[in-house]
């Protein structure tokens, strides 16, 4: 039997999975936020500066006269604290008395390829939850807007710095219903979009967008109003006034690739949602982008204005120090600890009571924004 030689459950083998999907998750499920960022490695309580001061030009100064001093601005000191992303999932009797008929019974090849194939989504689910949350995480970095309330820790309000003149409420709103109905006649959401460029450039000189993050609903109310006809009008080629009537915006690709050309702009559409349990059990659906929300940042950004600070997993260190010999052969809990993701199993009772195991994915970290100036959002219904 090819199971003569493995012992299922390996914690060897869930890592080797856990890796082998993280690095594989780019092709397997795309997302948008957190595929933006950049994982650096990071310490918890590590110090970054970060200057708050604009650079003057050099002065002009004749042969021996005196060269001016200017203030050399502030230096901003920002301590992280990186927090724990980790989920189990269990491994009941009933799975375990199958996984030892296929260990030591007389199993078909049909069999053993079943059992191959659960393991593999075992651990790609693993991953991907973990992964569900950095995405999460990574877009209310963005967007300069985090809650979460869920077994004791409870953050409200929290923000990254993102200037208050690049977290606007647009006015007129899109929508006065709260996104049911297109605001036709008075919204302007193109002129919303491109005067962020303009304050951009006016206080912080970083450059335009040029890449904004929406909603199919903001997209949808965004081409229904008479803004984006008479603008449409001049990248489509007619002489005279479209109508209502006259694109086909019910055709989301085709109105995407114009809004693109009149935005200048890669016109980006995520609906991604994502499922959690709140303290009482219950399971809810969120959005990871609100429907209300614009998002607007550079397609440039790199690990200078924002990355994801991942951290070494306390679990890789604590299984060397309680010599767990099971844990110890996987190779992410090694003298040092190692960086997340990572994956392992341990029994779901130290007792057996009921027998069980428990399949876990770890990481450590939180999203980190160097420059706040470096995305902006509109809330627009």
């Amino acid at each position: 039997m090819p199971w003569a030689d493995n012992r299922l459950l390996n914690s060897l083998r869930i890592q080797r999975i856990i890796e082998t999907r993280a690095s594989q998750r780019e092709r397997l499920r795309p997302l948008t936020f957190i595929d933006r960022l950049d994982l650096v490695n990071a310490m918890d309580d590590e110090i970054m500066g970060r200057a708050t001061f604009k650079q003057l030009t050099a002065d002009i100064i004749a042969d021996g006269q005196k060269a001016l001093v200017y203030e050399s601005g502030a230096v901003e000191l920002i301590t992280n604290q990186l927090a724990n992303i980790k989920i189990g999932q269990n491994v009941n009797q009933a799975q375990l008395n199958l996984m030892e008929r296929l260990t030591n019974g007389p199993a078909r090849a049909v069999e053993e390829d079943a059992f191959l194939t659960w393991e593999q989504r075992f651990g790609e689910n693993l991953v991907q939850a973990v992964y569900e949350r950095l995405n999460m995480m990574a877009c209310a970095m963005m967007i300069d807007s985090f809650t979460y309330n869920r077994w004791g820790l409870n953050l409200t309000g929290f923000s990254w710095g993102m200037p208050s003149n690049l977290k606007v409420t647009v006015s007129p709103l899109w929508s006065l219903d709260g996104g049911t109905t297109a605001n036709v006649a008075n919204a302007r959401p193109i002129r919303d979009i491109l005067n962020m460029d303009r304050v951009d450039a006016d206080y912080y000189g970083l450059g335009p967008f040029d890449r904004v993050t929406m909603s199919n609903k903001a997209f949808d109310i965004m081409t229904q109003s008479t803004e984006f006809l008479q603008r449409a009008q001049l990248f489509t080629g007619t002489g005279f006034t479209l109508g209502t009537n006259a694109l086909n915006i019910e055709a989301r690709e085709l109105m995407r690739g114009l809004m693109g050309r009149i935005l200048n702009k890669e016109v980006v559409i995520d609906d991604k949602t994502y499922r959690t349990a709140n303290n009482a059990g219950a399971t809810s659906t969120t959005r990871v982008l609100p429907e209300n929300k614009v998002l607007l940042d550079r397609t440039t950004n790199g690990a200078n204005e924002w990355d994801w600070g991942n951290g070494v997993v306390t679990e890789s260190i604590v299984a060397q120090l309680i010599g767990n010999t099971t844990l110890g052969e996987n190779p992410a809990f090694r003298p040092g600890g190692s960086f997340g993701p990572l994956g392992y199993y341990t029994p779901q009772d130290v007792n057996m009571n009921p027998p069980g195991v428990n399949g876990w994915a770890v990481c450590r970290g939180f999203p980190r924004k160097h420059v706040p100036e470096c995305s902006a959002v509109l809330t627009v219904f």
